[in-house]
């Protein structure tokens, strides 16, 4: 066997490639291949000789932009089979295509321009050839007419009518399509696309206007219409006339529409028409640019209100004019037809201002305004959508009030309302009661709302509150003008009504209710109903030892009670309690004073007995509470101390009492002296709870003894005498 060994790919390469696929007629010389040949007996060695050759073109010779067209490579001399490697650049050098491939064809879809296509062909062997092309793409004519044309413009009524078409460009062949309209009724009708380039019609036996229309489609689909009007003609010998005509109204609302409808008569027909309309300016406005062929015709006139002229023409075939007029009118804008509510009001009472509008141009804004006589407008606000508006006036007067409305084409109107605002007489609740402000717990009573010199209608708004506490409101404003009240607990309530009428008047009542516990609490010493919580405060009458009262409710040591028909407080300690004066500080001190009131008595003498039967004891002068403190707590004190306590249980007993604490004591050669000066139904007198020994007390004493004791400032105290 012979054996052909390749040394490498390059050095086959290098015997199989020839310049430009021209072949070598010498026969080659192995030595150089690096070709190993060995042979046996029966083989010979095999050496590729012939050159590889390519050729390229086009299919389809021209090219056209934009469709698809194919590279084809020939080749002869290949050894086995062949690959192929297309590289195709524009006449800028970019390249716009490279494809390698083993088809020997390639398609492509180019723009309009010049390109270089190289094609590289490589065999099995590795021999390589080139083809170079240089490529035109054209842009092709776009499909056009080329005389397509009717028999004839115009035909009687049932006459033939051809239309014969021709269209160049594009890529043929042309397929066609014939149609007509009616230019009058709307009817068409077409055909279905045909190889033939004429079609005949037989034209109706009714007068009108028609168009004919061809369309041509090319190979590559692309269409062109062409288009071509004709008439069916009849004379019939009589006057043009639009008698009959109209318009379907005399009044719009601005920018309304008008339909008019012809009615001609005599002439040639076909007719066409035109549509005008003429305002205050005498211009004439036309509905369309030229002649239409419908009888009827629906358009718009302005927004602007006025009179205009409405004008139907019409022309026939022979050229023949006629025309008639209509008088159409748009009322004027207005606002005379607005509202107010009332013209005479009290003060605070609501009136409305209605805005009615007419013959408005689109959307209308509102402006409102009002002045009181003599004075200048206020306006209310900007322009707003609102047509109505709410007006209140808190002092009387005559105002006027005002609403100027404006359309959307700036047209302005406005009317106004004069209104008388009165002062309403004050409103009365005195009437309104109570049933009962003393009750028992559970128990139901009744608010009774009687008003008078109201504005309207009346609303009652109730509330109540425990004392001290804040109110609460029973719902929002009623027509009910009584409400049942029911409180579970004894307490001191406060109950209200609100009262409200139109014109915005408030009153509003209140009452206390004592609500009483049903269970009875007996005294236990004789005591004194008192008008308050303090023993200032007047004494209603004597509550002997034994009385029972029903509790309202606790008020510090003193407790707030029903007796019989009426109500007062009683200090705690008339059932029963204890007393420690040995804690007492300044914080205390009023209510162990108030103790010592309550088993004393309120008569001055049994207070003044009190102070002055306590020990004796010189100590420095102090605050009038400290004072007070130290004499109660140790039982004994100085001039300070006595005076400083008769002063403090005097004064919550409700007396009217001064303390003399810069006074001077004569018959001990000046040391300082405190007493007290006290109002008594005789006047002012002195009161001195510090005993002096083998000297009468001082007690309810005027001026004139008491200077032969002490010295003191007169003019800052009272005079007694």
């Amino acid at each position: 066997m012979k054996l052909l060994k390749i040394l490498g790919a390059a050095a086959a390469a290098a015997v199989l490639t020839f310049s430009f696929g021209i072949a070598a007629n010498a026969a080659p010389d192995t030595s150089f291949l690096g070709v190993e040949v060995s042979s046996d007996d029966n083989e010979t060695p095999i050496i590729p000789v012939n050159p590889l050759v390519v050729k390229a073109e086009t299919d389809p010779d021209e090219c056209f932009a934009g469709e698809p067209f194919v590279i084809k490579a020939q080749t002869s001399g290949a050894s086995g089979s062949c690959s192929y490697s297309y590289s195709v650049t524009d006449s800028s050098g970019e390249i716009v295509n490279s494809t390698k491939t083993d088809e020997p064809s390639l398609e492509l879809k180019l723009k309009e321009g010049s390109y270089s296509v190289t094609v590289e062909v490589t065999d099995d062997f590795q021999s390589t050839a080139s083809a170079f092309i240089q490529l035109k793409v054209k842009k092709r004519d776009p499909l056009a007419d080329n005389g397509t044309k009717l028999s004839k413009a115009s035909a009687a009524p049932g006459e033939k009518l051809t239309i014969t078409a021709a269209f160049k460009g594009g890529k043929q062949p042309y397929t066609y399509q014939y149609s007509y309209y009616n230019k009058f009724s709307g009817s068409n009708g077409h055909t279905d696309f045909l190889s033939k380039n004429t079609y005949t019609y037989t034209m109706p036996k009714s007068a009108g206007y028609y168009r004919f229309t061809v369309t041509a489609k090319d190979a590559l689909g692309q269409t062109k219409a062409v288009s071509m009007d004709a008439a069916v003609v009849q004379n019939t010998g009589k006057a043009l006339s639009l008698n009959g005509s109209k318009v379907d109204k005399t009044t719009v609302s601005p920018g309304g529409s008008v339909t008019t409808t012809a009615a001609v008569s005599g002439g040639t027909a076909p007719y066409k028409y035109h549509i005008s309309y003429m305002g205050a300016d005498g211009k004439w406005v036309y509905t369309d640019a030229d002649y239409i062929y419908g009888i009827t015709r629906k358009f718009s006139l302005p927004k602007k209100s006025g009179k205009y002229v409405v004008r139907i023409a019409v022309k026939d075939y022979a050229g023949k004019y006629a025309e008639k007029r209509f008088n159409v009118e748009i009322p004027a804008f207005s606002v005379n037809n607005s509202q107010i509510s009332a013209t005479s009001v009290d003060i605070n009472k609501q009136i409305t201002l209605t805005a009615k509008i007419q013959n408005n141009a689109g959307s209308v804004k509102y402006h409102y305004s009002y002045h009181y006589e003599g004075k200048t407008w206020t306006y209310t606000g900007g322009y707003v959508s609102s047509n109505t508006q709410n007006f209140k006036f808190s002092t009387p007067g005559t105002v006027y009030v005002r609403v100027g409305a404006k359309d959307s084409i700036g047209t302005y109107k406005e009317k106004q309302f004069k209104v008388v605002v009165k002062s309403p007489k004050p409103m009365d609740v005195s009437a309104t009661s109570v049933s009962n402000n003393i009750v028992a717990a559970g128990t139901t009573f009744r608010i009774n709302s009687k008003v008078s010199n109201t504005n309207g209608k009346v609303r009652y708004h109730y509330s109540y509150h425990p004392e001290g506490k804040t109110w609460i409101y029973l719902g929002d404003y009623t027509t009910a003008a009584s409400k049942n009240f029911c409180f579970k607990w004894n307490n001191v309530y406060y109950v209200r009504v609100g009262i409200k009428d139109e014109s915005g008047q408030y009153k509003e009542k209140q009452f206390k209710i004592c609500v009483y516990s049903n269970t009875a609490k007996k005294t236990i010493a004789s005591t004194t109903l008192q008008s308050g919580a303090s023993w200032k405060s007047s004494s209603a009458l004597t509550l002997k030892y034994g009385s029972y009262v029903n509790p309202v409710r606790t008020n510090g040591r003193w407790l707030l009670v029903r007796y019989g028909e009426r109500t007062g407080y009683v200090y705690n300690l008339a059932f029963g309690g204890t007393r420690n004066y040995s804690a007492i500080t300044t914080s205390t001190l009023p209510v162990v004073a108030d103790d010592i009131i309550y088993s004393k008595g309120k008569s001055i003498y049994n207070l003044y007995h009190y102070v002055n039967s306590m020990g004796y004891v010189s100590i420095r002068n102090d605050s009038l509470e400290n004072l007070c403190v130290h004499i109660l707590k140790y039982r004994r004190g100085a001039c300070y101390h006595r005076a400083a306590l008769l002063y403090y249980l005097l004064d919550r007993a409700g007396f009217e009492v001064v303390r003399v604490n810069d006074g001077i004591d004569n018959y001990t050669g000046g040391d300082p002296h405190n007493w007290c000066i006290i109002k008594t139904a005789q006047g002012w007198r002195h009161i001195d709870p510090t005993p002096i020994i083998g000297v009468t007390p001082i007690y309810l004493e005027k001026d004139a003894r008491v200077a032969t004791l002490f010295s003191w400032n007169r003019s800052k105290y009272p005079k007694c005498v």
